[in-house]
């Protein structure tokens, strides 16, 4: 069990993601998931963002129903295009 630590920077997440991420291939080993209201989701697109929150690494900055931002010790990253692992 691997859970990120939203201090490093989003190149480190984003390294870490992509070891995780075999596209829309399931990777049966280990997968980048997010919870969310008590559901799981693993995202298939990951962008670093041109953009800096003030806020506390980890926060969500926005949720719509396609997309999450994330504050990072660096720039805010987005997770999109999610498959619902329940």
């Amino acid at each position: 069990l691997v859970f990120v630590i939203w201090q490093e920077s989003a190149q480190d997440i984003y390294k870490l993601y992509r070891a995780l991420s075999f596209g829309h291939d399931p990777n049966t080993f280990a997968s980048f998931k997010v919870l969310i209201n008590g559901n799981i989701f693993s995202p298939t697109q990951f962008k670093i963002l041109p953009v800096t929150s003030e806020s506390t690494p980890g926060t969500v900055i926005n949720i719509t129903d396609k997309e999450l931002q994330v504050s990072t010790g660096t720039q805010d990253i987005c997770l999109a295009d999610f498959k619902n692992l329940n």
